[in-house]
């Protein structure tokens, strides 16, 4: 006997509550998440501090663009100066993160100032895989917009948007460890392929990080944004004040949490896990 509606929407929350709680309690990520809990509580000040920088720079990018008038050409060129000139900071910032996990987890002594430095080095090759990786990824997106906007018939936009959206999803999955790659192993001759290489060690493993990195963006949006979006303080939204300091606490973990997955993948040479 079938079983009523209301029922089976019942038993489909109930059975997608215990699937996620499943990967969640199941796995080596959960206690690399305590681990990237642990070490950022042992090291709050060198990551806050980073992560503080980081995110004052993208303020002062956001900002920039609404106090530039654009009627002038000569404002035009200026903002657009402006916005490389902090960007190029921000991703050194970025990089310098990376450098601060990464040395205390392995736990060598540093501070912001060597890890900035030391970011310097691996700037222009960093940049040059995201930006490759980040071409990777929008073609297919690119190509989904274009079957759109040629109006083809509907049968062929669903099947390219099947299509390329996969693709995308796998160029993601495959080559998500490429960018890190240019700071945590530089001698590598082709950080694609590498990444690729890892990936494939402890599927499972990515496919949970990246998931628990996905679902922690959905609630933040959910929790901010649907909530609190229309409250203000002094003008301020209490979401952009939200999103700032959530900002501040995530950025360290997930950056640690990345570390320490790859470094299980290092060592896991082909195992499969279990769960």
């Amino acid at each position: 006997m079938l079983s009523n509606p209301p029922d089976l929407l019942v038993d489909l929350r109930v059975f997608i509550v215990q699937f996620f709680l499943t990967i969640l309690m199941r796995i080596s990520i959960y206690e690399i998440i305590q681990e990237a809990i642990s070490l950022f509580k042992t090291n709050y000040k060198l990551f806050l501090s980073l992560s503080l920088l980081g995110s004052l720079l993208s303020i002062l990018m956001t900002g920039l663009n609404g106090m530039v008038n654009l009627n002038s050409g000569l404002n035009i060129v200026a903002l657009i100066a402006g916005i490389l000139f902090l960007l190029y900071f921000s991703i050194r910032i970025q990089i310098a993160l990376v450098i601060a996990v990464n040395n205390r987890y392995q736990q060598f002594e540093t501070s912001v100032l060597e890890c900035y430095q030391t970011a310097g080095s691996y700037f222009w090759s960093y940049i040059l895989t995201c930006l490759t990786l980040g071409l990777l990824i929008i073609l297919p997106i690119v190509l989904i917009f274009l079957s759109i906007s040629l109006e083809a018939p509907i049968y062929i936009t669903v099947i390219a948007a099947v299509v390329f959206g996969s693709i995308t999803l796998l160029l993601i999955y495959f080559f998500n460890f490429a960018p890190i790659l240019n700071i945590l192993n530089p001698e590598v001759e082709s950080n694609f392929s590498r990444s690729k290489e890892l990936v494939e060690r402890n599927p499972i493993l990515v496919v949970k990080m990246l998931f628990i990195g996905l679902l922690t963006q959905l609630l933040i949006y959910f929790i901010v944004d649907l909530f609190i979006s229309h409250t203000y303080i002094m003008g301020i939204s209490l979401a952009t004040i939200m999103e700032f300091f959530i900002g501040l606490f995530l950025s360290p973990l997930f950056v640690s949490v990345f570390i320490m997955v790859y470094y299980q993948l290092q060592n896991d040479h082909g195992v499969l896990e279990d769960g």
